[in-house]
């Protein structure tokens, strides 16, 4: 219908080429065929490692549900804060208002380790597929992750 979404990091108060970055934020864009319109989500957490200052958790589309998107955090996105000694988990955002705002549920929660990368392969109306990395994050070649994640349809 020519409307474009997307998920993206930005960096809070850092330089290009800035090794010190520490404040990450995940954002939503909306492209309605006109205009872009721009929504705060929550803050990314810490860079994964210290080579990549621009690593996240990231977050992914819903190809089936335009209403429906997933985000890795240690924060709770519905309040914006972190809680003491908290993983990465999953979220699941659904907006009523085309991306204005979300209504944030859990999909883990007090998690013993983070929860990273969600991905939601295209299938179709009636059928979903998440998944996502679990473990420990230490490089881009060192890691120790499982694919987990949920299906859920008729």
């Amino acid at each position: 219908d020519g409307t474009i979404g997307l998920i993206w990091t930005g960096r809070v108060g850092s330089k290009a080429n800035n090794d010190s970055v520490t404040d990450l934020r995940l954002l939503y864009a909306r492209f309605d065929g006109t205009a872009w319109k721009l929504t705060y989500l929550v803050q990314a957490g810490p860079k994964l490692y210290g080579d990549e200052q621009d690593y996240t958790g990231l977050g992914a589309l819903d190809p089936d549900d335009p209403t429906t998107i997933f985000i890795s955090t240690p924060y709770d996105p519905s309040t914006d804060t972190l809680k003491s000694g908290a993983k990465r988990e999953i979220w699941r955002g659904t907006t009523c208002d085309n991306g204005t705002s979300f209504k944030w549920t859990p999909v883990t929660a007090n998690s013993t380790k983070d929860n990273y990368r969600p991905i939601v392969p295209k299938w179709d109306a009636e059928h979903r597929a998440l998944l996502w990395m679990r473990g420990q994050y230490r490089t881009a070649q060192d890691m120790t992750m499982s694919i987990v994640g949920t299906i859920t349809g008729p």
